[in-house]
């Protein structure tokens, strides 16, 4: 490090002044000039004045200090840091962190318009505070939606440890905010669809996804007991994997409502074929069988069509798994990801366009097994089997009145667990069919028209599971099940959509420019970035130091590794942060409308 005064002469003949900081850059090995104090255009007569010369002086040496000062500072904690690294909030010498990646998903936010969208839209609220504040509340909830997606917001002090002041994140907004999104849901996608204009598909290749949620919503034919209301939820996807567009569908009961729910589509999206673009169905919900198949193939859909394999015939499941040979499938560490097999099967049935002759399909089965999915399905299982638990024991419970119609099979859900005594008006659990569900937990199978890798459809299929876990986690759930009264949700789906619009419109944008992340480590980029406060023992002014996740925090300081962070600042505009920065610095560098803490 070396401090000092430069003149620099301009083309023009003009003298420049400066006091500038030459060191070698630890990342890179280089030598770099950091400007730290300007004196614009100097004449010669300046250049000779004594008293100038003096107060140059004095503020190389008052920066000297300063340098001097943090570096002793730097020494002294890294010092205490090989005592207690982990930087734990027990630790007797643990500093105050904050989170300021928020600020990484604001300058997004304006980058892709969504400023304008909801300053308007909150302008049109009862609320007084979402008038004022609608477009900082409804950036608060995507992009802590996206920071944790297991936000729920009742707990404000969740969001504490962030340096933006999120007093906008109580009760009382996030009400408004939802009550807001659910009447204007239209206008919503459609103002986020004209400001994504950077990511249009060229391909016109889309994703429709399909699946199921059980709702819960009083029957007043019955006294106004509860039902189970089976919703499919389809999220409509360009070939980016960016959310276009999400609906609830009442679920198709016979042939014919199949065939109104794909002509609704058809309207709803014409410009598919219009443009000559293709949609790939992707289904996992009970609508998945030989007749869907069938229908879609002669529509002219690709289809993804899942089922888990508890869903079919006993008969049926023994012969899928005593037939053929399992394929392995290993990751670079050598571990067993998931295995498969697959067959083709002729298919023949009415045709959904009316034509005398059955319609004939070949298509492409596929039986997967993996662990994962067998850790999902076991929890999932253990969940509804509490959830159903409670309704045959706890007389108190909301789920007193008994939310299905008993002359119905129910294979789905809590209530595929609960049956009815014989000759009296009670229920039971039936410990038969949670055994024969766990048996079959881990095993699905896909019927495909697709020729793609078994790994391409096996990556497509999780992903899409990933985002229904996402949604299916919205606030009011019962023991994160997927049983929710539906009116209290809709609006919840709408800020969901606008948290993915968000999240995947910014991955396609660093792609674009270069960097390629997924989901989840854009996610741990987030959570690596942190500002340590020092105490003020050692600091009069407020300073703050960059870190990262405290296993790393030496690390990263010591050998100059540059955090991921600051790839993504740059692509986004921001510029990245020193390793120690002033509150006032830090405050400029992060130019944003985001209001700071009180430090």
């Amino acid at each position: 490090m070396s401090i000092r005064f430069r003149v620099t002469v301009a083309p023009s003949g003009k003298k420049y002044g400066a006091i500038v900081n030459t060191f070698r850059d630890k990342a890179t090995g280089k030598v770099k000039t950091q400007g730290l104090k300007s004196y614009g255009v100097l004449s010669d007569q300046k250049l000779k004045d004594e008293a100038f010369l003096q107060a140059v002086d004095a503020d190389v040496k008052a920066l000297k200090d300063q340098f001097l000062k943090q570096t002793a500072v730097m020494r002294e904690i890294h010092s205490k840091l090989d005592d207690d690294a982990s930087l734990s909030k027990t630790s007797s010498f643990a500093m105050p962190q904050y989170y300021y990646a928020l600020a990484l998903y604001r300058k997004f936010w304006e980058i892709l318009g969504c400023d304008a969208v909801f300053s308007k839209l909150g302008r049109k609220s009862n609320d007084p505070a979402f008038k004022i504040h609608g477009d900082l509340i409804c950036f608060y909830f995507a992009a802590l939606l996206n920071f944790n997606p297991a936000s729920s917001f009742d707990t404000p002090e969740d969001f504490a440890e962030h340096i933006f002041d999120l007093s906008f994140v109580n009760e009382g907004s996030y009400k408004a905010a939802i009550k807001l999104f659910y009447k204007n849901k239209d206008k919503i996608i459609d103002a986020l669809n004209e400001k994504r204009s950077f990511a249009q598909d060229p391909a016109q290749n889309y994703t429709f996804y399909l699946t199921k949620f059980y709702f819960l919503e009083e029957d007043k034919s019955k006294g106004s007991n509860l039902k189970e209301v089976p919703m499919l939820f389809s999220q409509f996807l360009n070939s980016f994997k960016i959310p276009i567009d999400f609906n609830l569908w009442e679920q198709p009961k016979n042939r014919a409502e199949l065939y109104d729910l794909l002509q609704r589509f058809e309207q709803k999206y014409s410009f598919l074929r219009e443009t000559g673009g293709t949609a790939t169905v992707i289904s996992d919900t009970e609508i998945n069988n030989k007749r869907s198949l069938l229908s879609l193939s002669e529509l002219g859909y690709n289809y993804i069509l899942i089922r888990n394999l508890h869903k079919f015939p006993r008969r049926m499941q023994d012969l899928i798994l005593s037939n053929g040979k399992w394929m392995s499938v290993y990751n670079k560490q050598g571990q067993s990801v998931y295995k498969y097999k697959e067959f083709i099967l002729n298919l023949s049935g009415r045709s959904v366009l009316g034509k005398n002759e059955p319609y004939k399909v070949k298509s492409r089965f596929i039986v997967i097994w993996s662990d994962s999915k067998r850790i999902h399905d076991l929890d999932r299982l253990a969940k509804q089997w509490e959830a159903a638990y409670e309704v045959v024991s706890k007389k108190e419970n909301l789920y007193e009145a008994v939310p299905f119609d008993e002359n119905e099979e129910n294979t789905h859900g809590l209530m595929q667990f609960i049956r009815k005594k014989e000759d009296i008006s009670e229920y039971e659990l039936d410990f038969s069919a949670y055994r024969n569900r766990g048996v079959t937990a881990g095993f699905y199978i896909i019927a495909t028209s697709l020729g793609d890798p078994v790994h391409d459809l096996y990556r497509q299929i999780r992903t899409l599971w990933r985002d229904k876990e996402i949604f299916r986690a919205v606030n009011g759930s019962n023991d994160a099940s997927s049983y929710k009264f539906i009116k209290d949700i809709q609006g919840q789906f709408v800020l969901k959509h606008i948290a993915f619009v968000l999240e995947r419109c910014m991955l396609y944008f660093l792609k674009r420019n270069g960097l390629n992340v997924s989901a989840k480590q854009l996610r741990e980029i987030m959570h690596e970035s942190m500002l340590a406060k020092m105490p003020e023992s050692f600091a009069h002014d407020k300073i703050l130091l960059k870190t990262c996740n405290a296993e790393s925090f030496n690390k990263t300081l010591r050998k100059g590794r540059k955090l991921r962070f600051d790839e993504v600042s740059s692509i986004l505009g921001l510029t990245p942060l020193q390793s120690v920065e002033t509150l006032a610095a830090l405050k400029n560098k992060l130019t944003t409308v985001l209001p700071f803490i009180e430090l």
